[in-house]
């Protein structure tokens, strides 16, 4: 058995010999369990990928409405959002929440009218719970598209039960290896 630091030290090594790197980019895992490790994929990954994922969401109602993207984002200095108009997401900075933030980022849904949420199980609790605590109005939010991490019975329990948000969640990697 080898594990990641050996592939990361030998990187040549396990390259394929001919890869035709135009078809190809260099990608990473996120590194919470330490390093990151580097591998190559096909540029159109996502295209597959996608087609899943948007059935998922479609299944709970979802219909490509604008959402709101708080997905490990920073944003250059100043920008407080940006926008995608391509897939209809305004991306907001998680590493700026606090309760300005979160008031800032409720009147940008409201203006851009987005009424879902897609980030991680502990970013939509995050965001909520600074939400309630400040008093900011969050029944315009109808989704929670939630990625990556395990939702917990006591997110669940706050964001559909106590919210009335219709949650999604489903787990994928950046190596495209399972989508569950």
């Amino acid at each position: 058995f080898i594990d990641k630091n050996e592939v990361m030290d030998n990187w040549a090594d396990f390259v394929v010999d001919n890869i035709d790197m135009s078809k190809c980019i260099e990608g990473t895992t996120s590194g919470t369990s330490g390093r990151p490790l580097k591998f190559i994929m096909p540029k159109n990954r996502y295209i597959t990928e996608m087609a899943f994922v948007t059935r998922i969401w479609q299944k709970i109602g979802w219909n490509f409405s604008r959402r709101a993207n708080i997905r490990t984002i920073s944003l250059p200095k100043g920008r407080d959002y940006m926008i995608n108009p391509i897939s209809k997401e305004i991306l907001f900075d998680s590493f700026k929440m606090n309760g300005q933030y979160a008031k800032l980022m409720c009147r940008v849904m409201r203006k851009y009218r987005v009424d879902t949420l897609y980030t991680y199980p502990s970013a939509a609790y995050q965001f909520l719970k600074i939400c309630e605590r400040e008093g900011v109005d969050v029944s315009f939010i109808k989704y929670a598209l939630l990625t990556s991490e395990r939702v917990t019975p006591e997110q669940y329990e706050y964001i559909y039960n106590k919210l009335g948000i219709i949650v999604s969640s489903f787990y994928g990697h950046s190596e495209k290896l399972i989508l569950a």
